[in-house]
């Protein structure tokens, strides 16, 4: 080539990325305040060092920073499809007039209330005007709306990272988002996507094993997925033995659609395998293309859902700080369990990267809203998620290996919900749909939120530490086998409460004054050759009776029968003086001739009334409410059936309803029972008992008098 063309071109090449540059935007110098008494590298821009055993960021000026924010500080608010517009947008517009107003003043109110940085979901209009920022890029969920390995439909799905296709959707997003920003030091940092589907549909481990093998054979998941099997497996024969099939060959495989579960050891592995290999296509694939054009900015990982396969080492390895998403479940009064604290610490240990929290809240059932969708502890007063507040913020805080906090959210969701995929209607807000706030929680925020540095410093948290429930040892005591039984039934009564367990029947039968209530019986969640069933029993019997002083003990044994039988032992505990009956589960036994996964043991309760069924709602009809209270409530009637859980018990419960009666309460096991084993329950009581008022707070109270009299609360 003639070597004038050459420059040619090269003077051409040179003066397009000098227009590029140039109509790149000039940001403003920063200026924010951090923590002065940590100094870090002056850089120019945020990054992370760990200083004297904890993690902190470094701001553009070298100071100590820990991001404090709250999702979705935003003018237009959430549109609500039923509405046809934006409640909250409808309000600001309103008492503000414009956007500019509306910044201007909610700006003033973020400083008031110690938040110091823009995280996910908030207008541009704030941007540049004293707190740093946090970008979204969506990577794969946009992606996954085209391209999936989990489809993309009520929730986020999850992308085909195998596909050809994507290393040039990461490269156009990273082009046209980042290389723009590549020079902004009010830029914290990227996300790449918020809570994707790592766990596919069902939310199982194995999700995206799943998820693949519904993918037709020219799937490049699919082809990618059977790929890693023959190299893992080497033969067909080991991937049947795995999986419990009889595929002739991996072409065979490779056309059917009907996921099985892993039946041992070599198949959960597998499973895992995958999931390493899908993470290492989406973070380092993602990673390179931001790096391409912004090789400055802090990466701040996909905001995992609360939970996520083992590859948390995988995340850290292309990310500077692993976010994740947690609605936890506090002690109001007492603050963070144990738990939530060893989760966490388990996640940094095998990220080896600092962690942010960039979810989290607690709905209020006082702020006129139904907050029936959503994630989140629900509490009954604005006082009581001031409290949680407090106690989360707190242990955020103090952790030598977290570096930011993103309250959700800013903004309440519509009480008629945001659309018909995405019905979501809770209390998250600091302030309401009428720009309101919410004083009790913004006041609580405003007292620790300020304390952030000093906090973080001194360390120090100290968790909530959770006993499990047992069996009062009075219970257990001088029990005698009693053979003076009713040649047809059992019957217990304790004033106008009545339990009746007629002979081989697998049903207690709970009656109030005459009246019928419920009936309780165990049920199994299990899963074989891709199916989901939730037997019940077909049949029961008595093994033993014994009594004492203080309660009468009956043992029994229920059978499912079916291709996926299986023998469950309960314990039934009915006091000689109190209106409860406990159940407790004891063992779940595979009696089939082929293994089957064991989900969960439910401790299951139908309602019955002498009136009309439609008027039967659940006593508490909010999901994960803060009070291990569940039940049915006749309206029409006016009372209810409800069981109550011990404080730290294991199990977990959430009733509800659609054509069916759904009593959610149980353990879970999630784990694969060959012919013959025998998987064993924690020994913790669930307490059924009646009330003639359908209200909670009747229902609660009566929990308490049991609780009181069993020594599970003081008086």
């Amino acid at each position: 080539m003639n070597s004038k063309i050459i420059t040619l071109i090269l003077l051409l090449a040179a003066a397009m990325v000098r227009a590029e540059n140039d109509a790149r935007p000039a940001f403003p110098s920063y200026s924010a305040p951090g923590a002065e008494e940590v100094h870090g590298d002056a850089t120019g821009f945020f990054h992370t060092e760990k200083i004297h055993g904890r993690w902190w960021l470094i701001d553009p000026n070298g100071h100590g920073f820990y991001w404090v924010g709250t999702d979705h500080i935003n003018y237009h608010g959430h549109w609500c499809q039923k509405l046809g517009y934006a409640p909250y947008g409808h309000a600001a517009q309103q008492k503000y007039g414009s956007e500019t107003n509306w910044a201007a003043a909610t700006l003033r109110r973020l400083r008031a209330w110690g938040f110091n940085t823009l995280t996910a979901g908030h207008s541009d209009s704030l941007r540049h005007r004293g707190l740093p920022h946090i970008m979204m890029l969506m990577l794969g969920e946009i992606f996954a709306k085209t391209h999936d390995l989990c489809p993309h439909t009520t929730w986020t799905g999850f992308p085909d990272v195998f596909s050809a296709d994507w290393p040039r959707h990461c490269d156009e997003i990273a082009r046209r988002l980042c290389a723009p920003n590549a020079g902004d030091p009010w830029l914290l940092g990227y996300f790449f996507d918020n809570e994707l589907e790592w766990l596919g549909k069902r939310w199982r481990p194995d999700g995206l094993v799943e998820e693949v093998w519904k993918k037709p054979a020219e799937h490049s998941g699919k082809q990618a997925w059977l790929a890693l099997l023959q190299q893992e497996l080497g033969s067909i024969e080991k991937f049947n033995q795995a999986f419990g099939t009889a595929f002739a060959n991996f072409a065979a495989l490779a056309t059917d659609i009907k996921p099985r579960p892993a039946q041992n050891k070599t198949g959960e592995k597998l499973a895992r395998t995958w999931a390493r290999l899908v993470a290492e296509k989406y973070f380092a694939t993602g990673a390179a293309a931001i790096r391409r054009h912004d090789p400055r900015h802090l990466i701040i990982g996909c905001r995992f859902a609360g939970v996520a396969p083992d590859i948390w080492d995988i995340a850290g390895k292309y990310c500077d700080v692993v976010s994740v998403n947690i609605y936890p479940r506090l002690d109001v009064d007492r603050g963070v369990p144990e738990k939530e604290f060893t989760k966490v610490r388990d996640w940094y240990r095998q990220a080896g990267k600092p962690l942010a929290v960039t979810e989290w809240g607690f709905p209020g059932l006082d702020a006129g809203l139904p907050s029936r969708h959503g994630g989140g502890m629900r509490v009954d007063t604005q006082e009581q998620r001031a409290q949680c507040f407090a106690h989360y913020q707190d242990f955020l805080f103090r952790q030598s290996f977290i570096v930011g906090s993103s309250f959700f959210m800013y903004l309440d969701e519509p009480a008629e919900g945001i659309s018909a995929t995405f019905p979501e209607d809770s209390n998250y807000g600091l302030v309401n749909n009428t720009d309101e706030p919410y004083v009790p929680i913004t006041a609580a925020a405003a007292r620790v939120n300020t304390e952030v540095y000093q906090r973080h410093l001194a360390g120090g948290f100290q968790p909530v530490c959770e006993v499990a429930p047992v069996m009062p040892a009075a219970w257990q005591k001088k029990l005698r086998t009693t053979t003076n039984l009713s040649p047809t039934q059992l019957h217990f009564s304790a004033g106008q409460l009545a339990f009746t367990l007629p002979r081989g029947s697998p049903v207690w039968r709970m009656t109030l004054a005459g009246q019928p209530m419920a009936e309780l019986y165990p049920v199994l969640q299990q899963q074989s050759a891709g199916q989901d069933g939730w037997p019940h029993p077909q049949s029961a019997r008595i093994t033993a009776v014994r009594t004492n002083a203080l309660v009468t003990a009956v043992e029994m044994e229920f059978i499912f029968a079916g291709e996926r039988s299986a023998r469950v032992i309960m314990r039934y505990w009915i006091p000689q003086r109190g209106a409860w009956l406990a159940s407790e589960g004891d063992s779940v036994e595979n009696t089939a001739r082929q293994p089957w996964q064991l989900g969960k043991l439910y401790h299951y309760c139908t309602p019955l009334t002498s009136g009309n069924p439609a008027n039967i709602t659940p006593l508490v009809e909010v999901p994960n409410y803060y009070q291990p209270l569940f039940g049915w409530a006749d309206r029409s009637q006016n009372r209810a059936v409800a069981c109550w859980l011990p404080k730290d018990s294991r199990l977990q419960g959430y009733f509800w309803r659609d054509t069916s009666f759904h009593s959610d309460l149980h353990e879970t096991a999630d784990i694969v029972l060959p012919p013959g084993a025998i998987w064993h329950a924690t020994p913790t009581p669930v307490f059924w008992f009646a009330v003639p008022d359908a209200r909670i707070v009747a229902s609660a109270a009566a929990a308490r008098q049991i609780a009181v009299q069993l020594g599970f609360a003081p008086p």
